[in-house]
């Protein structure tokens, strides 16, 4: 198997590139972003795209785009692949979607929420009042995660128990928050019910069509393939966020596979492409969640920001949790806020939430005893401003009844 665009490829890469090529060079709105170095005439295509850039400059796109690559800048966001996944085709001026994605576990079923998703909560929030965007949206996806059944702690019922409990706590803070009137959260077996008979006929006939791609390589790309369409890629197009770890290595003279979106992302740009459809997403990443302590090799580890398999080694998204201990623990031992990483994303969560929400900066005394405890503190803040008295704990209690916050 050869690998390229995130994905593994057999005896029909060249057909598949052939056929992408041919159909771009005859469709010239057709969108591959940046996944258009990866083809032999990849500097013509260059042209193309940049003539597609102009073009939506033309149309009055301009001030949306410098309003997005700014935003790309906060400490937050991955800048350079949120810059180079700006689409000229999303009609920012006609009010596009948003919406990101929030799985219920792959190694094993998720032992909590990390705080860590707030920054793709106030990211998109700061992508929507910036841009004026429409509905944003946050889909908990019950049925791909599903996929998993019959491996690991997996089941029906704990997968509905999981995502239904994180959804009560998503609502929790969209609500404190006071954006519950421009966000939705739903399960992703609720599609119909939520979005409608006629976009759950498109999410249901690209599964199937996606399914038989020669390029998804698993049920749960083509799912996800389909809420992408669904939401963000009809007549105005829109925003998917995501999340970032690291560039694809070469390993080999091939793509080593990246567990973040890319390879998602990688399949709805190849997918439209392949099939001749209009692209109209735009992709936005906020950086890679963080484990607390270093792993094995001494190094941070990155992940999902809204997966959790060591309750011990994140900060939750818990009434009782204490940003302070955890962060002053794992600092003074050689994690925590010695990697510029985990400094930067949670000082960024801190200052959306300041800039978008309070309106103002949090308070926290000046005195350290350990390098960014008053990142710490504000955190704590955060936190107590989402959870007033027992709110939550029941959610917690229910949806993770083996997690104990330290």
């Amino acid at each position: 198997m050869e690998k390229n665009f995130l994905i593994e490829f057999g005896g029909e890469r060249n057909e598949v590139f052939q056929k992408i090529s041919q159909n771009i060079r005859g469709n010239p709105e057709l969108q591959l972003l940046d996944w258009l170095r990866e083809f032999r005439s990849g500097k013509r295509l260059e042209r193309i795209q940049k003539v597609q850039l102009q073009s939506g400059v033309a149309l009055g796109r301009g001030e949306y785009y410098v309003s997005y690559n700014r935003i790309a800048k906060h400490p937050v966001m991955e800048e350079a692949l949120t810059r180079a996944r700006l689409n000229c085709f999303t009609r920012f001026e006609e009010n596009p979607p948003l919406y990101f994605g929030v799985g219920g576990g792959s190694k094993m079923l998720c032992r909590g929420l990390p705080f860590d998703i707030l920054a793709m909560i106030l990211a998109g929030e700061k992508l929507r009042r910036e841009l004026n965007l429409g509905k944003c949206y946050i889909v908990l996806a019950d049925r791909i995660t599903s996929t998993n059944i019959g491996k690991a702690d997996f089941t029906e019922g704990g997968i509905n128990r999981v995502l239904t409990g994180e959804k009560e706590l998503l609502e929790i803070v969209l609500r404190k928050f006071g954006i519950e009137d421009h966000w939705l959260s739903f399960l992703e077996t609720g599609f119909k019910e939520v979005l409608g008979e006629s976009l759950y006929k498109v999410y249901e006939e690209t599964i199937s069509d996606a399914d038989s791609a020669p390029f998804m390589g698993g049920h749960h790309y083509a799912e996800e393939t389909a809420i992408t369409e669904a939401l963000v890629n009809q007549e105005k197009g829109g925003i998917k966020l995501g999340w970032f770890i690291r560039n694809p290595p070469k390993i080999g003279g091939h793509f080593g596979y990246v567990m973040d979106e890319q390879p998602f992302d990688a399949r709805l740009l190849l997918y439209t492409a392949y099939k001749d459809l209009p692209n109209r997403v735009s992709f936005a990443y906020t950086k890679a969640g963080v484990r607390l302590f270093p792993g094995k090799t001494g190094l941070l580890e990155k992940v999902a920001p809204y997966l959790c398999y060591q309750p011990e080694n994140r900060i939750l998204l818990h009434p009782k949790e204490d940003p302070v201990k955890k962060l002053g623990a794992a600092t003074k031992s050689g994690g925590g806020f010695n990697f510029a990483w985990t400094r930067e994303f949670f000082q960024g969560i801190c200052l959306l939430f300041e800039e978008l929400i309070l309106k103002k900066e949090i308070l926290v005394p000046k005195e350290e005893t350990f390098p960014g405890e008053r990142i710490a503190r504000k955190m704590e803040e955060i936190l107590r401003f989402i959870f007033q008295g027992k709110e939550g704990e029941e959610i917690w209690e229910t949806t993770f009844p083996d997690t104990t916050v330290l």
